[in-house]
């Protein structure tokens, strides 16, 4: 579709929430703590939204609206009340690093030759507002992985805040029909000075995101680093910090490991999904005793290989989107940007 960006003023912008509230259950970032966390809505707290309290990216990855932490995914019992999701869900400030983790998640959950229904549904009902970065995190590394500090596809309506104004993008038909549906009346056609002020304000950003990373730089990519270095005696001295409590990988965007667990009740039976983590032991444990990451260090190496290679080998896309929040989860101090530039150095 032609790209279509519209202008409209805070408390408009306001107004057309409260709208969508209606017949939406609305998702945002608060702030607590100096750290944003998404929150379901009140219509009363439509009022408090404000852009500063979505500079950066929320605590909390995308994928825990999409993959919850533990799901049903099969019920014998009557009383099962499985797929039921009534009203869409909006998303409002989601960041670039999100929407990328999605590209991964829908590689894996809505493959061709196997489409999770759970997942897919959510997908089809779920509305994403994305909005540009405007004070990256000291742990953003998104353009050290050949991604950017804002969206420029993939999201149904972006946010940028220019002169007081809100920028809005269409990204994709559902954004359109929401507007015209809701917003039609609070809308007016983007003029070309707010556009290129936009622009350069991304660029900056950008610059901002880059200058944070200049200590962590490799000469190559970070799927480049690794190869030849699987076998290093590197790894067991870079994860001697780790305590394999699996924060990196439950709080990463893209990790999207689970192990399914049967049960009953009754004479009904039930099967439940919750997340799992290769960073915990006897995570490949197999039923003769035999582990092929039986030590810290190889569960540790393998979240690497994962992320840079094996993701890329596959679905030709890398599994990390520089977000950074497992740098920020990780109890050991362990920065992965730090880790990187080490494997890199060793490569020498």
């Amino acid at each position: 579709m032609n790209k279509q960006i519209f202008q409209i003023n805070s408390s408009r912008w306001l107004k057309f929430l409260k709208d969508l509230y209606e017949d939406h259950n609305l998702y945002a970032p608060k702030k607590f703590e100096d750290k944003l966390y998404f929150e379901y809505l009140e219509k009363s707290d439509i009022d408090d939204i404000s852009y500063d309290d979505i500079a950066y990216r929320t605590v909390q990855p995308i994928k825990i609206f999409f993959l919850p932490v533990g799901e049903t995914v099969s019920d014998t019992s009557s009383q099962s009340n499985k797929n039921n999701y009534s009203n869409p869900k909006i998303l409002i400030g989601l960041k670039n690093c999100d929407i990328d983790a999605l590209k991964i998640l829908d590689e894996v959950y809505l493959d061709e030759d196997f489409i999770d229904p759970f997942y897919k549904n959510k997908r089809d009902n779920t509305i994403l507002i994305t909005s540009d970065c405007t004070d990256p995190l000291q742990s953003c590394f998104c353009t050290e992985v050949n991604s950017k500090p804002y969206p420029t596809k993939d999201f149904d309506l972006n946010m940028s805040l220019i002169d007081n104004k809100i920028l809005i993008e269409v990204g994709s038909k559902k954004g359109k029909k929401l507007i015209d549906q809701y917003g039609s009346y609070y809308f007016f056609e983007a003029n070309e000075e707010l556009i290129k002020k936009r622009d350069e304000q991304r660029k900056q950003i950008e610059k901002k995101v880059k200058k944070i990373n200049e200590e962590f730089k490799t000469k190559k990519s970070y799927d480049k680093v690794l190869k030849g270095n699987y076998e290093s005696d590197i790894w067991e001295e870079l994860s001697e910090n780790c305590v394999e409590c699996g924060g990196c990988t439950n709080i990463c965007p893209t990790c999207h490991c689970f192990i399914l667990v049967d049960g009953a009740k009754g004479k009904d039976f039930f099967k439940n999904k919750f997340w799992d983590s290769c960073q915990i032991e006897d995570f490949t444990k197999m039923a003769a005793g035999e582990d092929p990451r039986d030590k810290i260090w190889k569960r540790f190496r393998n979240r690497y290989f994962c992320k840079y290679n094996y993701k890329l080998d596959n679905f030709n896309i890398i599994a990390c989107t520089g977000c950074g929040r497992c740098i920020e989860a990780c109890q050991g101090d362990i920065d992965k940007r730090e880790v990187l530039k080490k494997i890199n150095n060793n490569n020498k």
